[in-house]
Parts: C-alpha cells; structure tokens; sequence
C-alpha cells in the first residue's frame, strides 16, 4: 500500500468508529430516561464506557458478522465517498473508458485529472480529520502539563493529621500523596502513574475531611482518571463528531454519581446527610477547563441538585437490579459488536471457485418464461478452481459443462446499464464495486458473467450481446435477462472431491482422480491436493501422478495457484514417486522453511508407512493410511542445520521396499 493508500484507510477506519460509537450513544441516549433510577450508577457509569470501546476499537478489523445494519450501509458510503486521488482516478477511467487509468492514452488522462478540479486536492483533504485530531489533542496535553506545573509550583504539604487520616482510609498502604493547594477551587485527584490528592487551602472539619479523601480515594481505586484519559482521546480523535461531546458529559457525570454510590453504600441516614453537606461545602463557582483531566468532588454547584437527591434516594441493591444491570450490560456490549462486526467487508474481494447454488433472483426480465416452460435458469453452477464454468438442473441431470471463463473488466454502471430495463432490483441490493469478473461467451452471442463484490457477494448473471455493437453507446443493445446471488456450497473442512476433479480436467487435458487433500494449520488458506491422471476414466488405469497447490477462502472456495503432473510416475519406481518440484503454499510462490513441503507420490498397495533420517537420526515415520494410491508432504521445517536427509520406505511388515 502506498502511504496515501494507509492515510485513507485510517481514515475509513476512524470515521467508521465515529459512526459505531455515535449509533452506541445514541441508543443509550434513547433507554436513559427508563434506566436513570432503574439501575445503579455504577452499571450506568460502565454502559457509557461502551461507547469509548466502539470509537477506539476497530472492531471491523478483527472480526466479522454475517448481518446487515445500518452500519453496514454507512461502511459503504465511507469507502465509495473516502478515496485517495489515484482510487477517484481509476474509478472514473474505467467509468468513462472502461479501461485501468495507467492504460488511457495520455490526453485521456489529463481528461480524467482535469475532469473535476475539486479533486485535485484530495490527498490533502484526507489528511485533515487525522491532522487536526492530533494537534488537538497535542494542545490538550500541553494545557494539562502547564496547568500541572502551575499546581506544583503553588502546593504546600498537607499537615500531619490530614495525612494520616489518608493513610487510615487506605487501610495503611501506599496511596496518593496529599496536597494543599490555593489555586485549586475543589478538592481533586490529578495523575496516573504518581497521582496527587490536592485540597483547596480551606479550613474543613474532620467528617468533612474524611468524605472528600474518600471520595477522592475511591476514583482512585475504580481508574477513573484513565477513564477521563481515554475519554479524552475519543474526543479529540472524533472532533468532528457532535456527539462525542455530549458523551463526555454523561461520562463525567456518571462517575461523579457512580463514586457518590460507592461511597455511601454502606452509610445510614445521617452518614449520608453528612456526605450531602460536604458535597455543599466544596461545591465550586468556578469550573475547570476540559484540558484538566482530573476528578473533582463537586466542580460545579448546578450538578449539585442531582447527586444529592440521588444520595438521598440510595438504596441496597437487589439480587434482581444486579441481574437486570448484567443483562443490561452484556446486552449493549453485544449490540456494539454486532454495530462494528457488521461493517467488516469480507476479505475474499476475488472470484474463487466453488459450487454454488443460487440463493436470490435479483433481476429477472422474464426471459425465460418467453421461450417455454422447459427454458430455466439452472438452479446451480460450478465455478472450478482453474475458471471453467458449469451448471446442474438436478443432481439426477448431473453437471453440464458451458465453457471457460475468461476475466473481464467489468464496473458497476456498465452492469446498471445492461439492466436498465428494470432498474428496481438496484433499491434492495446495492453494489459497492465489482472486484473481480469473468465472462463466457456462447457460440449464439449469448453470454454468461460470473463477478464478485467488494462486499464478498458472487452474482451470476445471464444475458445476449451485439459483438459488433458493444461500446457504440445507443445502438449497443446488451443486456442481461437474469441476475443472481450465489451461495457456495462449500464450508470449513468440507471436500468435495468431485470439485477438484473437475478443477483439473481442463488443465491438463486428461481424466483426473483427486485422491489425498492436505490441509494444516501451518498453511492457512491452502490445500494441496494429489491426483492420478490419464486417458483412462478410473484410476485403476491412470499412468500419471502429480499434486497441486489451491488458495482456500475457510473452505468456501478455491483457485488453483500451483500444479505439477509426472507421466508414467506410477510406473516407476515401484510405484512410488519423489516429486522433482515442492509444494510451496504461498499465492506468490515464495517458498519458505514454514510454507514449503516435500511430496512423495505412491500407487504402491504394500507401501505402509515413511520414514525420514536427519543427519543419519530418524526424525519422523509417516505412516500411510490407506492402499493404493497416497501423498506424503514432508515439511521443510526441519532442514535448517541439516547436512543430510534420506528416506526409507517400508511395507506393514517392517520390510524395506526399495524405492525410486
């Protein structure tokens, strides 16, 4: 990726949280009024927090849903409106001309730059919401340090009684060092790694005393100064979000009323009416600026209102509010994932091959039903690993071989364009960008396409064309009688070998039988696969061996990246064959120690089980589970600071059965 290529990713990312976090927030907004007084503050305090988990998490990234949500539509606005300058430039090339922009003539080309002279400057515009987030933030902290170092020039140590009482709250343990300070309109807590208590230099009585430094002490122990940190982040990071704002206010509000909770709980009455007072005393006329990430006992004298009504309102908690309150939690932690799961596109952005049913019709021109009831659309196909393309009425009709698929530059208004006829469908199925194409042109200038989606979705789509005509605007008269959205067949761990059978055939001009399918967690996303090949349809009469590498996507589909055929392999050697090539699971073909194996092919039936000497030491036996043919891989992980390998081969009996 280029570093304009990250910027906009970054970009894509941070306004997708943007949208999580404000969807999160505004759902808590709409239950405020039923959970106010339902459910304690702390569980209040907590749900808010959520909304900082989905503006910071790029849930998106890691994890995926199969469910469609009205973050799911605001990912594709995000990635069809946020672009880097060369994405605008090749998304109008092949708009206007069909073609990649680098292959446009060079007047083409300043046709496509000088196009719209507003982007010409859209590399810089996506630097502005990561630039200003930034120096905002920056500017934050430095107010915060300057700030803290006018406290630190203005502090007097707190006396000895004050200090000691502080020690005896926190049952006599290390805590925060204790402060007076002038400049300091409330008492507050200041500080992560070296935090500071600092008390306004204001006489208080001891029951006074006692209130505000367990206030205080109680943030200290529950974070909250991490919190006002984090809280702090989020907003600078999605300045440009209204919404962030009014979060942080519920966030310092309900820690306030959260603390309050956690102080009063075990108070009666008249414990709490002294906590109320104290909450009067130290109430301040004067509120801090929002750079000051500190948590305060009672900042503004207009917040007053509520904690004291709701001190007063306090009550034990019920078995039944705690469960409530869990659910609660739990159910808005899920609905977050759900929010940010849904937006992750599916990484398979290519056309893999895989059977396939069709799940959904999108567009029918009624085509079919004109040229009599025997005329249908097959209900599945067989896209193979190697781009053939097949279908089946039935699994009594069995496949039907149509041709090869051959790839096409396909976007998304020129296929808008072949369905003008009814352009309905569009409305509830909304394609992004087509990622990959292939077209099979039929003798009778009927066609097929087969494309994938930036989404992940395959479409199949059926249709007649004027070679003659295709580009010369009116008069090109293409157009497509039916457009679906196909399913695989295929899962995790699920071998079709028939799929693989017919993924060879065409390659090498011969009936293949897939016999061994190899797949590790060593190699994710590959399957290397060995086969017997020849004139003969059974395998009992194939002459040549061989294996072959294919990219998986969890087993949903497959593309053939790498292949090798040995003739008269099985004639050799007693049936046994060392394969002159690896099997290098790798898409590029870049062969390392951890991706490369070693193949041995075999049709010997006596051949039970492989054994491999390193430097004369044996290293490993693998056995053979199966007669007749088989595939043994040998992994190459083992050849660093190895002088000499050899193999063995033998029967169940233990007898050495020469080799090749």
């Amino acid at each position: 990726m280029t570093e304009w290529e990250i910027v906009c990713e970054i970009v894509r990312t941070i306004l997708l949280m943007s949208v999580t976090g404000g969807a999160v927030a505004l759902l808590l907004f709409a239950i405020k009024p039923i959970i106010k007084n339902g459910i304690p503050k702390t569980a209040q305090y907590y749900l808010w927090t959520l909304v900082l988990v989905a503006l910071l998490v790029p849930f998106s990234i890691f994890i995926s849903m199969p469910v469609n949500t009205p973050i799911t539509s605001a990912k594709e606005v995000i990635d069809d409106n946020v672009k880097t300058t060369q994405e605008w430039y090749e998304e109008r090339a092949q708009t206007r001309y069909n073609l990649p922009f680098d292959d446009l003539k060079a007047e083409e080309q300043v046709d496509i730059i000088f196009q719209d002279s507003k982007w010409w400057l859209n590399n810089t515009l996506l630097s502005i919401p990561i630039v200003c987030g930034i120096t905002t933030l920056l500017v934050a902290v430095v107010n915060y340090l300057l700030y803290i170092n006018k406290l630190r020039r203005r502090r007097l140590p707190a006396n000895e009684n004050e200090t000691a009482l502080l020690r005896r709250l926190n049952n006599g343990k290390r805590t925060a060092r204790l402060y007076r300070n002038p400049r300091v309109p409330t008492p507050m807590l200041v500080g992560i790694f070296s935090p500071l208590i600092y008390l306004p230099d204001n006489e208080y009585n001891e029951v006074q005393l006692h209130n505000i430094l367990l206030h205080e002490l109680t943030h200290l122990r529950r974070h909250d100064i991490i919190i006002k940190w984090i809280t702090a982040f989020a907003v600078h990071i999605h300045w440009f979000n209204p919404i962030v704002y009014f979060v942080r206010r519920e966030i310092d509000r309900a820690c306030e009323l959260a603390c309050d909770e956690a102080v009063i709980k075990n108070m009666d009455n008249d414990g709490k009416q002294r906590y109320g007072d104290t909450l009067i005393v130290v109430a301040s006329d004067k509120k801090l600026p929002k750079t000051v990430l500190s948590t305060t006992m009672c900042e503004e004298k207009k917040a007053l209102k509520e904690r004291l009504s709701t001190i007063m309102k306090s009550r034990k908690l019920s078995g039944i509010i705690i469960t409530v309150s869990c659910v609660l939690f739990i159910s808005v932690l899920g609905a977050t994932l759900i929010l940010a799961a849904s937006a992750r596109q599916s990484e398979n952005t290519d056309l893999l091959g895989a059977n396939y049913q069709v799940e959904e019709t999108l567009y029918d021109t009624g085509f079919f039903e004109e040229e009599g009831a025997d005329a249908k659309l097959p209900p599945e196909y067989c896209v193979t690993a190697d781009y053939h393309l097949y279908s089946r009425v039935s699994d009594a009709d069995g496949w039907i071989y149509l041709g090869a698929l051959e790839p096409y530059s396909l976007n998304k208004d020129e296929l808008e364009k072949y369905t003008e006829r009814d352009s309905a469908w569009t409305k509830k199925y909304r394609i992004r960008e087509i990622t990959d194409a292939y077209i099979l042109r039929l003798e009778t200038d009927y066609f097929y396409l087969v494309f994938q989606t930036k989404n992940g979705d395959t479409l199949l789509g059926y249709g007649w064309e004027d070679l003659g005509e295709r580009g010369q605007g009116v008069s090109d008269d293409t157009s497509l009688f039916a457009l679906c959205l196909l399913k695989s067949e295929f899962g995790t761990h699920m071998i079709n070998a028939n799929f693989f059978d017919r993924s060879l055939i065409h390659t090498f001009g011969k009936h293949v039988d897939a016999f061994h399918y190899f797949e590790s967690d060593d190699i994710p996303g590959y399957l290397i696969v060995g086969f017997a090949a020849g004139e003969n349809e059974t395998s009992a009469g194939m002459t040549d061996m061989g294996f072959a590498v294919f990219e998986s996507a969890d087993g949903e589909g497959y593309r053939l990246l790498d292949w090798h055929v040995y003739k008269d392999a099985a004639l050799s050697g007693n049936g046994i064959y060392y394969a002159e090539h690896p099997a290098v699971a790798d898409k590029n073909g870049n062969s390392t120690n951890e991706n490369t194996y070693d193949v041995i092919l075999s049709c010997n039936e006596n051949l039970a089980s492989i054994v491999r000497f390193l430097d004369g030491q044996q290293e490993n036996t693998y056995t053979i589970d199966r007669s007749g043919y088989s595939m043994t891989l040998l992994h190459w992980d083992v050849k660093e600071n190895i002088s000499e390998i050899s193999i063995r081969l033998y029967d169940e009996y233990g007898n050495e059965i020469t080799g090749p």
